[in-house]
């Protein structure tokens, strides 16, 4: 089975270009990956199909400072993947996001 401990930093993000980069590069999208959320959940429940593991989101506040509904969004990408992969898979996977120094596990 495969194993994934895949993290994302938001340090310095200032844009959705890079927001978009960091996200492709952090969790090791594929190259098709749209630079949207749907394109997001897409490649990331094909995580959970393959494997199981850890992911890691670190800065979030930038994301916040970008756009805050559209990080509110992301955010809900991240709780509907858990929620996803409890309800699937079997507790497939652990998310944390980091905002500010405080470090929240999705339940």
């Amino acid at each position: 089975m495969f194993h994934f401990d895949y993290c994302v930093d938001f340090s310095d993000t200032q844009d959705f270009d890079t927001l978009h980069k960091k996200l492709k590069q952090g969790f090791h999208l594929p190259f098709y990956y749209g630079e949207n959320l749907d394109a997001l959940w897409d490649c990331l429940t094909d995580f959970i199909l393959s494997g199981e593991g850890k992911l890691t989101v670190l800065h979030f506040e930038n994301v916040v400072r970008l756009d805050s509904d559209y990080a509110q969004k992301l955010y809900e990408v991240f709780v509907d993947l858990k929620h996803y992969s409890d309800n699937a898979y079997y507790d497939k996977i652990m998310i944390t996001v980091e905002t500010n120094g405080s470090v929240t596990e999705i339940k």
